[in-house]
């Protein structure tokens, strides 16, 4: 008897891994983002290295190249972007779907692959739909899982919704009967649909129903009657009671779009300044990464928002990667579509076959819809789920079409040694980039842990360590001028040469971290800080110097208020009140969430409201003030910089921890 290979488990195993791991990456700590996509490298070598005696097939179809010519644009853009870090990592984000449709691709047994990995992947979204439920019915918190954004949680379960529901109905294309694995696929569609509507995410919701019912409508000829009227009573049901169990929440969130101006009031303004920030440079982008870098200073006085996303993908790949970045991703969706509608026409494909592709378009027709409106495809687990998808799509809408395939064999070109070799120091090449990556992260965290230990000398080691993994990126410099900002802050008045020799330190890493990154408006804002600790140590003119930077720091990010504050308090210092009370002022024209950390400057702009005579803005501000206050501290948000994300620095210490090692 034969053994069954072991490669559909690996493969299926390792992209559940890394789309575990890409769930606790949110854009800031980095260290997850790395072992992701160290995962992925690890399948294409381990999928490689086992082709080696095989024929490898590549489709030459409009998809397959559209999404190369996708990625190979991308790859240029890096040559003009500004910011390199940004760039690489962005790039690498936006590269994991075209990265997961061609790991896919390139796997053998790639039915026994989708089936483990489907099955994995379906779990991993149950679990996140009980996590949401657990969080909204019993901590009274909103229903994300471990997303930072509860749309992008919602459009993540919706992504797997839909196969979900294709399977459950293409189960009866040949019987009409149920059994366990329908009973069982009808719970997970059921729960899949009521995790969305607990999140009341009006996008979500919308192209849920968009995606069910274009199911329900290739279903309709393919299978009984009664069966998709029982599927929409399943679905409807789900709908409801997520919307009781959320109080009424979900309908609420629905009407208001019969007013879209008011419901969309925030998105309007991002895509309105996106759009002048698109038209300084159309054809070719800002840079990959760069949208959040160059916002802020574009940023409406109305807009509530964090400015790190445009909440429009579309709008947003324009901006970064110029028209010919969206023209190809647009082909990619174009592509996609045209095999969607020949599938439907293909006879020699059967019934259950039909109706699973029309599962897997429709969660991926629901991603490319909520893209409009969020940002999908800046959120890793679900590129790297979209792109697996992808791929299983175009595998089943191509097979029986007689499609263009160049049949790669590597042993006909190299001898099986030199090819295993050639394959394993390409993909030790990204291996080793992104695990420097990683050190250096861990590294940061490290630094941060030492410095609250009171291990400055330490601590300044594991910063220089990180630097030297990750030469590339602002971060570790802009941590070390801070740090040694601390040291001259501490050392007694009479370590001149000390305090002379860390202040010149301090500005020499946030000169090069400016170089590498000019866009951060904290660099100016650490120097300003540096400048009025030292005051003469800087030179003569360290007053100019120290406004100058304070205007640079506020000009790159209006909504700096500590930045506003501080300078501010220093006019307020040198007499000129006038300044500082016009300074303010000007900063209160933008919207503040109501965290504490803005306390400080209601406060300041409220007394100097009251001192030259404004009595009702004062009284609105100390208005605003008790507002905040009246909020419990744990119910309010907080600012990003407090906000503790879980990274594998926690996981590796906790573990070492209960080893009794640390």
């Amino acid at each position: 008897m034969k053994r069954s290979s072991p490669m559909p488990w690996i493969g299926a195993v390792l992209f559940f891994l890394a789309v575990s791991s890409a769930l606790y990456y949110h854009g800031f700590v980095a260290d997850f983002f790395c072992i992701a996509q160290f995962l992925l490298l690890l399948w294409l070598l381990i999928a490689l290295w086992y082709r080696g005696q095989e024929s490898v097939p590549l489709p030459r179809t409009a998809l397959g190249l559209s999404l190369m010519a996708y990625v190979g644009w991308l790859a240029a853009t890096l040559t003009w972007g500004t910011v390199p870090n940004y760039n690489v990592v962005t790039f690498w984000w936006l590269c994991s779907l075209p990265l997961a449709f061609w790991l896919y691709t390139v796997s053998p047994e790639r039915e026994a692959l989708w089936h483990r990995a489907a099955l994995l992947v379906l779990i991993l979204a149950l679990a996140l739909s009980l996590q949401a439920t657990y969080q909204l019915v019993v901590r009274e918190l909103e229903p994300k899982s471990v997303f930072l954004d509860l749309n992008s949680h919602a459009a993540f379960i919706a992504l797997i919704a839909l196969p979900t529901a294709g399977y459950f109905l293409a189960s009866f294309a040949t019987r009409a009967k149920f059994d366990s694995k329908t009973l069982a696929l009808s719970v997970a569609v059921f729960i899949l649909v009521f995790a969305v509507a607990l999140t009341a995410g009006r996008g979500a919701m919308v192209v849920l129903v968009i995606g069910m019912a274009a199911l329900i409508a290739v279903a309709w000829s393919r299978i009984p009657r009664r069966v998709i009227v029982a599927f929409t009573a399943l679905v409807v049901a789900g709908l409801v009671l997520g919307n009781l169990v959320a109080h009424g929440k979900t309908t609420a969130r629905m009407l208001t779009l019969v007013d879209p101006e008011t419901a969309g009031l925030t998105r309007f303004l991002i895509w309105e300044q996106a759009w002048e920030i698109i038209k300084e440079s159309p054809w070719l982008g800002q840079g990959l990464g760069a949208f959040g870098l160059v916002f802020p200073a574009h940023q409406n006085h109305l807009d509530s928002s964090a400015g790190f996303m445009v909440h429009n993908d579309y709008l947003q790949i324009w901006l970064e990667a110029g028209l010919p970045g969206l023209a190809l991703l647009l082909a990619i969706y174009a592509s996609a579509f045209v095999l969607f509608v020949r599938s439907l026409r293909n006879r020699r494909l059967s019934k259950t076959r039909v109706i699973e592709i029309a599962g897997i378009f429709g969660g991926l027709l629901v991603v490319a819809l909520h893209s409009f409106v969020n940002f999908n495809l800046y959120i890793l687990p679900t590129s790297l789920v979209a792109g697996v998808m992808l791929a299983r799509f175009h595998e089943l809408t191509t097979v029986e079409s007689g499609a263009a395939v160049w049949t790669f064999k590597p042993t006909r070109y190299l001898r099986l040694g030199v090819y295993r070799a050639v394959i394993l120091l390409v993909v030790l090449t990204g291996v080793v980039y992104w695990l420097s990556h990683a050190l250096a992260n861990y590294a940061m965290q490290e630094a941060v842990h030492l410095v609250s230990e009171g291990e400055l000398d330490q601590a300044d080691e594991v910063l220089s360590r990180a630097y030297r993994l990750s030469p590339d990126s602002e971060m570790t410099l802009v941590a070390r001028a801070e740090l040694y900002r601390h040291v001259i802050s501490a050392a007694p008045i009479s370590a001149l040469e000390d305090k002379q020799r860390l202040f010149q330190s301090a500005i020499e890493a946030l000169d090069r971290a400016e170089r590498l990154n000019p866009y951060r408006a904290d660099i100016s804002f650490l120097r300003a800080r540096l400048v009025w600790l030292v005051q003469n140590m800087a030179g003569e003119d360290w007053k100019e110097q120290l406004v100058s930077s304070y205007k640079r720091a506020i000009q790159l990010q209006p909504r700096f208020y500590t930045a506003r504050i501080e300078l501010a308090a220093f006019w307020l210092e040198q007499g000129e009140h006038d300044k500082a009370r016009v300074l303010l002022e000007q900063g209160m024209a933008y919207y503040y969430v109501g965290q504490e950390s803005v306390l400080p400057y209601y406060r300041l702009t409220a007394a100097l409201r009251r001192k030259t005579g404004d009595i009702e803005g004062a009284s609105e501000l100390e208005q605003r003030i008790a507002d905040i206050l009246s909020i419990p501290p744990d119910k309010r948000p907080l600012p990003l910089d407090q906000v503790k994300f879980f990274s594998f620095y926690d996981l590796w210490r906790w573990f070492l921890e209960r080893l009794g090692v640390v």
